[in-house]
């Protein structure tokens, strides 16, 4: 009877640490999976060049979307740094096979005018690789739709880290997480939609994956992003806290077993 009292207190600490620590970068993932599959709704968007559009314009083929704000020092330059590699890489299959639409997700100050000079930074054919604006009330639904995670704070955001390969059909293929990925991340999940095969099962972030999912905070101060140390200490607190209820547990089990000496 004691032990399954133990046993019931192993797992009250557990679920209770789980509830106490679950970070922002939980909430992002939990948000973005389940959208895996799901159709994008009609949105009307405007290009660079001040041209309105229906996103469903690029049925037909498959395309890469991603999510930015203009004015973010860090990740977002970094995300279309590596899908301008991608692009490179996948050379002729680019604008032929699968095209690319990025969107301004800050409405006060992405504007056509804006995204045109921040995409002339990394294309020179907006055919192939569009980058549009549009009202709160669209990124808000595209999001829910994507299940993008951002949210505002001083004069930037806090946002998941994620491309999205939506399939010829408009539907969300595969969700790329990260900053730093690599080309094959991006085209092999093109190539693999194009051919109709299954979309592959989503695999557990490792711990490191997860840091750079989310661990970024806008410092106002400087204008700039750096490590959110806070979320870090947060997320170590919980292992801490995990491990050593453990490691606790295993032992009052081992020093329950122990014969009593005579």
């Amino acid at each position: 009877m004691n032990v399954i009292k133990y046993i019931l207190l192993f797992l009250i600490i557990c679920l209770s640490s789980n509830d106490v620590f679950a970070s922002a970068e939980d909430k992002a993932i939990n948000q973005a999976t389940p959208a895996i599959g799901r159709e994008i709704g009609n949105y009307t968007l405007t290009d660079q060049n001040g041209a309105k559009f229906s996103i469903r314009e690029f049925k037909g083929k498959p395309y890469v979307l991603s999510l930015i704000y203009t004015t973010c020092g860090h990740e977002c330059p970094t995300i279309i740094m590596h899908l301008q590699q991608a692009f490179k890489k996948a050379g002729s299959d680019f604008g032929t096979t699968f095209n690319a639409l990025t969107i301004g997700f800050n409405p006060e100050k992405d504007t056509p005018e804006q995204l045109r000079k921040y995409g002339e930074g990394f294309t020179n054919d907006f055919r192939k690789w569009r980058f549009a604006a549009a009202d709160k009330k669209t990124i808000d639904g595209l999001a829910r739709d994507l299940g993008f995670y951002y949210n505002k704070v001083d004069e930037g955001y806090d946002h998941i880290n994620m491309v999205t390969i939506v399939d010829k059909e408009g539907k969300i293929y595969k969700q790329v997480y990260g900053l730093d990925f690599k080309p094959e991340e991006i085209l092999e999940p093109i190539t693999q939609s194009v051919n109709m095969i299954r979309p592959p099962a989503s695999k557990a972030l490792s711990i490191i994956e997860r840091i750079k999912l989310i661990c970024y905070k806008y410092d106002e101060s400087t204008g700039k992003y750096r490590l959110d140390y806070g979320l870090l200490v947060t997320i170590s607190i919980g292992a801490i806290l995990q491990t050593a209820t453990i490691i606790w547990f295993i032992s009052l089990l081992l020093g329950k077993k122990r014969p009593k000496e005579v």
